[in-house]
């Protein structure tokens, strides 16, 4: 589960391994972002989950690249192959999109079909053909 805290905070949270972002940066020992112990990830989990402020994430492969979207496939083990086998994931000015290697920003045209992508959203999936997620939080590029 992810949770995000203002414009540049992330949590990933876990019942055994915590770790935070800051911006696009991992701080897997929580020296500058957040590091929360079990027993407290589960309450905060709890209380965010009341809240509805939190963001799901899955990976697919890449099958089409546009201007300001992608068409993936989600992985088989995800969540979200049972809503749909194909989705378009609107990348909007708010999106995040950077290299998994580099943590550099990169647009859309620079990730490659075939390109395993992992999508931060907010949890809703419009009901079409192909399926939508209407803005994405944050897109991490595999390449």
């Amino acid at each position: 589960m992810w949770v995000k805290f203002g414009n540049d905070l992330v949590i990933g949270l876990y019942s055994d391994m915590d770790y935070g972002y800051i911006g696009t940066e991992i701080d897997p020992i929580g020296e500058d972002a957040m590091y929360l112990p079990e027993g407290l990830s589960k309450c905060v989990q709890n209380i965010i989950d009341v809240c509805g402020c939190t963001y799901r994430s899955f990976s697919g492969e890449v099958a089409a690249v546009h201007e300001n979207s992608i068409t993936i496939t989600p992985a088989t083990d995800s969540t979200e192959i049972k809503s749909a086998d194909s989705i378009v994931v609107s990348v909007t000015e708010y999106t995040k999109v950077f290299d998994n290697k580099t943590l550099e920003e990169i647009t859309t045209k620079d990730i490659p079909v075939g390109t395993t992508i992992e999508i931060t959203y907010d949890g809703n999936i419009e009901e079409s053909y192909p399926a939508g997620i209407p803005g994405a939080t944050m897109v991490r590029a595999f390449r």
